[in-house]
C-alpha cells in the first residue's frame, strides 16, 4: 500500500534533515568565534554520537509522517477506486502505482476544479464591476434629475413665497406680511424703548373711481400710489397695500411729528399726479391717519387707531392729514 512505500522516504528524509540540522548547528556555533578543531572543547565520539542521536530522531518522526500521511492516502486511493468501480489489486507494487495514479489524477482534477472556480469568479467579476458601472451611471443620471427638480421646486416656492407675500398689482407688501413684519419691528421697539407709528392711507373717491372708469383705470391709480410711496419711505419703513384702495406704512423709530412730515410729503407728491381716462385727466388724492405705539397696545389696536384718525381726514374734507389722539 502507499503507506508502505512512503515510510521509507520520510524515514530517510527526516534522518537527512536531522544530520544536516545538527551539522548546521554546529556550523553556526563555530562561526560564533569558538575554535573548528572538535578536540578542544567536546570529544569526536561526543559529536558523532550527537550526529546519529540527531539523525534517530529525525528519521523516526519522518517514519511517522510517513505512516500518518500514508495511512491518509491510501484511505482517499481506496475512496476513489471504489468510486471509480475498479477492484483492487493483489500486488503491492502495482497497488502502489495505481493508487498513486488515482491521487495523482484526483489531484490534477482538483487543481482543475479550482482554476474553473477562479475563471467563474472573475468572470462574476467582472459582471458585477460592469454592472456597478452601470448602476452609478443610472445614479448620477437620476442625482442630476434630482438636482434639477430641486432646483424648479426652489424656484416655484420663491414664486409662491412672492404670491403670499406681495400685492400682485404694485409688488408692495399684502396685509398678513405687513403684520408678520409689524410684530418683528413693535417687539424691537418694547426692548429698546424706541417710537413707532403707523400710518394709513386710501385714494379719495376710489370707489367713484372704479365705477365711472372701470378697474383698469383703479389698478393704475393704484400703482401711481404705490409707486409715489416707494420713493417717499425710507428702506427701514415697512410699506404694504392693506385692501382695495388702503395702504399702510409702519415707521420704525419714527414718532409723530415724523410720521406727520412723511404723510405731508406724500399727499404733495400726490398732487400732480394724474391718469388718463376717456374724459381727460384725473387727479389722485389721498387722506392719511396716523397712530403712535405706545408700551402694551397690541398691532390690531394700533391699526384700528389709525383708521380712526383716517376716517377722521375723510370727514374733514379728504386730502388730508390726521392723527390720533385717545
Amino acid at each position: 500500500m502507499i503507506r508502505f512505500g512512503l515510510r521509507p522516504i520520510f524515514t530517510v528524509g527526516g534522518a537527512v534533515c536531522g544530520v544536516l540540522g545538527a551539522a548546521g548547528a554546529f556550523a553556526l556555533w563555530v562561526s560564533q568565534g569558538h575554535d573548528a578543531t572538535p578536540t578542544a572543547y567536546l570529544p569526536r565520539s561526543t559529536i558523532v554520537q550527537g550526529l546519529c542521536a540527531a539523525g534517530l530522531i529525525g528519521g523516526l518522526c519522518g517514519f511517522l509522517v510517513g505512516k500518518k500521511l500514508g495511512r491518509q492516502l491510501a484511505d482517499l486511493a481506496r475512496r476513489l477506486q471504489h468510486d471509480a468501480g475498479g477492484e483492487p489489486t493483489a500486488l503491492p507494487g502495482v497497488r502502489w502505482f495505481f493508487e498513486s495514479t488515482l491521487i495523482a489524477d484526483a489531484f490534477r482534477a482538483g487543481v482543475h476544479a479550482l482554476a474553473a472556480r477562479v475563471e467563474t469568479a472573475e468572470a462574476q467579476i467582472q459582471s458585477l464591476e460592469a454592472q456597478l458601472v452601470e448602476r452609478a451611471e443610472r445614479m448620477e443620471a437620476i442625482n442630476t434629475q434630482l438636482l434639477h427638480a430641486l432646483e424648479e421646486r426652489s424656484r416655484l416656492v420663491d414664486k409662491l413665497d412672492q404670491t403670499v407675500l406681495e400685492d400682485e398689482v404694485t409688488g408692495l407688501m399684502n396685509q398678513r406680511w405687513f403684520f408678520v413684519r409689524a410684530e418683528l419691528e413693535r417687539d424691537r421697539a418694547a426692548r429698546h424703548g424706541t417710537p413707532l407709528t403707523v400710518v394709513l392711507m386710501a385714494i379719495d373717491h376710489y370707489k367713484r373711481m372704479i365705477d365711472g372708469y372701470g378697474t383698469v383705470i383703479g389698478h393704475e391709480a393704484i400703482r401711481q400710489v404705490a409707486l409715489r410711496i416707494k420713493c417717499t419711505s425710507r428702506t427701514v419703513d415697512t410699506c404694504a397695500r392693506f385692501s382695495g384702495e388702503q395702504f399702510a406704512l409702519l415707521l420704525a423709530g419714527g414718532d409723530a411729528t415724523s410720521a406727520r412730515r412723511v404723510a405731508d410729503r406724500l399727499r404733495q407728491s400726490l398732487a400732480d399726479a394724474t391718469i388718463a381716462t376717456p374724459d381727460g385727466p384725473v387727479a389722485i388724492t389721498a387722506s392719511f391717519g396716523i397712530a403712535v405705539w405706545e408700551p402694551g397696545m397690541s398691532l390690531e389696536t394700533l391699526v384700528g387707531n389709525a383708521g380712526t384718525a383716517l376716517y377722521s381726514a375723510k370727514r374733514a374734507g379728504r386730502d388730508q392729514v390726521e392723527l390720533w389722539r385717545a
